[in-house]
């Protein structure tokens, strides 16, 4: 769905983005060819910037494929062709969700995509602290290099954003009054 709103001399466009509204402002000109007018965008802000890649650990794909290595050799090895197609399948669904996992900031919320598994939104007003952690708990984050992001009502998310001051920031700019933590205040 994408609809169009002027405001201000700007144009927005409002378009559907992962299951949740995300508005991206966009400047119009106007060319003249032939008597037809063509509309052509140029983006003023990119989505891009708003999309952050979860850090990857070098040993995290490492030791998933030092575990599934040896069961695909066997399976060639001895025709095993139906436990190699399915170690295969497997395999290659872990990688694809290990280097998939995105973090976009869509007006006031936070969208965790970890495809193909899940998809997850959470409201950034309600959020009250960032913890910087190394903890191993299972999340959506593919490195140990983390930041806990803790809501009002004691729901907790861990993460790994690539760019974590820049990810920090551009929460902060939604929400100014959320608490960060440095990793020795969360240790001691």
């Amino acid at each position: 769905m994408i609809i169009l709103t002027k405001k201000n001399h700007k144009t927005w466009v409002s378009f559907r983005f992962s299951d949740y509204f995300c508005k991206v402002k966009i400047c119009i000109y106007w060319n003249t060819f032939k008597k037809n007018h063509l509309l052509t965008f140029q983006m003023e802000e990119v989505l891009n910037n708003r999309i952050f890649k979860s850090k990857v650990d070098y040993w995290i794909p490492l030791i998933i494929s030092l575990a599934f290595i040896p069961t695909i050799v066997f399976s060639i090895i001895e025709q095993q062709y139906l436990v190699l197609v399915i170690s295969t399948l497997f395999y290659s669904f872990i990688m694809i969700s290990i280097f998939n996992i995105k973090y976009i900031i869509c007006g006031n919320y936070l969208l965790i995509e970890n495809k193909p598994i899940q998809s997850k939104r959470y409201n950034l007003c309600h959020l009250i602290q960032i913890q910087h952690t190394h903890d191993c708990i299972s999340s959506p984050a593919a490195s140990l290099d983390r930041i806990k992001l803790i809501f009002s009502k004691g729901e907790y998310i861990i993460i790994s954003p690539q760019n974590q001051k820049e990810f920090i920031r551009q929460i902060q700019e939604i929400n100014p009054n959320i608490r960060i933590m440095s990793q020795k205040a969360t240790t001691q």
